[in-house]
This record gives C-alpha cells, structure tokens and sequence, in this order.
C-alpha cells in the first residue's frame, strides 16, 4: 500500500506543489501586511538635481575667480586629488610630476 503512495505522490507532486506554494505564499503576504509598520515618508527634495546643479553653476560663475583666466593644468589640478595613482614612477621609483 505505502509503495503505491510514495508512487503516487512522486507523479502528483509536481501538479499539487505549486498551487500549495501559491496558497500559503499570498497568505504570508497578507499577514505581512497586516503586521508591518506603515512605511516611513521620504521628504522629497525641494527642487531637483537639475535645478541644484544649475545653481551650483551659477554661483561658480558670478563667483569672482570664474572671471579670471585659469589654464587648463590649473583647473585640472582644483578637480583632481593629487594622489599616489597619479604619479608616474616608472622603474626608478621617482616620482614623474607634469
């Protein structure tokens, strides 16, 4: 008799599995529902990032250093860390600054 079952339930198992996982997945959700705290509001942003970065740039630009003439070298040097990855040592271990 046993051996009829456990051939049984290997043929059926596939078909009864999924339901059964659907059925007591959604009540799990629901219950999680019900159990959870309401979530947290977020405060959105007062303007968006396109309006922050616009002002940031005009601020750069009324600022008085924007007038003055900078080279390329000089600005590259205000945007970029000096660090140990930008140093070129080569195979004598001196560093090469340009």
């Amino acid at each position: 008799m046993w051996p009829t079952f456990i051939i049984l339930g290997r043929r059926i198992s596939s078909v009864l599995v999924l339901p059964i996982a659907a059925v007591v997945g959604t009540i799990g959700y629901f219950i999680e529902q019900q159990l959870a705290s309401r979530p947290k509001v977020i405060p959105y942003l007062e303007s968006s990032v396109h309006d922050g970065r616009m002002s940031r740039q005009m601020q750069d630009e009324l600022s008085p250093e924007y007038s003055d003439f900078h080279s390329i070298r000089e600005e590259k040097r205000k945007i970029v860390p000096k660090s140990s990855l930008s140093l070129n040592t080569g195979r004598s271990g001196k560093a090469v600054v340009e």
